[in-house]
């Protein structure tokens, strides 16, 4: 284990020397966000529509919108078949 005395750079968390906390109370601090998508093996629409779980049926002008706002309308439009485009995965 490094001595915080062995170093000129000290990193402090809630005011304490990190060094100064155990591993596993660290762990419990610090947290992951995935900053790559996630495409499950259905249509796009699908996929769009997968983060509304109140509804059923999205109405595709709703899906279209949250594809504008999320900057991928213009992309999606560009692919072959769009309205039967399924996402595939490449091994």
């Amino acid at each position: 284990m490094v001595s915080s005395q062995s170093i000129d750079t000290i990193l402090f968390i809630f005011f304490n020397d990190i060094f100064n906390f155990s591993l596993f109370f660290y762990l419990l601090l610090v947290g992951l966000v995935s900053q790559e998508p996630v495409l499950f093996d259905m249509s796009i629409r699908e996929n769009i529509a997968y983060g509304d779980n109140s509804r059923k049926d999205i109405p595709i002008d709703e899906i279209i919108q949250a594809a504008k706002q999320a900057n991928v309308h213009d992309f999606i439009q560009c692919l072959p078949q769009v309205s039967h485009s399924f996402v595939l995965l490449s091994l």
